[in-house]
């Protein structure tokens, strides 16, 4: 088969392998915005769940602190009015006869 050719001398190209053509470009560009999509909400996903994992680091860091403080108070209390003493002031408990009176 001979291959044709313009006037000025270019190849030219049926119109099937020119709409076979277009639409594999069209194809391709509508790939490409939609990996984009996807790539974007895949980054949101990644933004919403390393805040989570900051913020739990977090809450791991308070507590972990406050467990150290338990235990330094566990080891100081020796007797039972240090329990008592520890109920007063850390919990604010009272014994069964005792009338709290709090201030205006």
């Amino acid at each position: 088969m001979k291959e044709r050719r313009s006037r000025g001398g270019a190849r030219v190209i049926s119109p099937i392998k020119r709409a076979l053509l277009v639409g594999f470009i069209v194809v391709l560009v509508v790939l490409a915005i939609k990996g984009k999509d996807m790539l974007n909400a895949k980054k949101l996903e990644y933004n919403v769940k390393l805040n989570t994992i900051e913020g739990l680091k977090e809450e791991i860091n308070i507590e972990e602190s406050k467990a150290l403080k338990y235990d330094k108070v566990k080891n100081q209390i020796t007797s039972d009015e240090d329990y008592e003493s520890l109920a007063r002031e850390e919990l604010g408990l009272i014994r069964k006869d005792e009338i709290v009176i709090k201030p205006r």
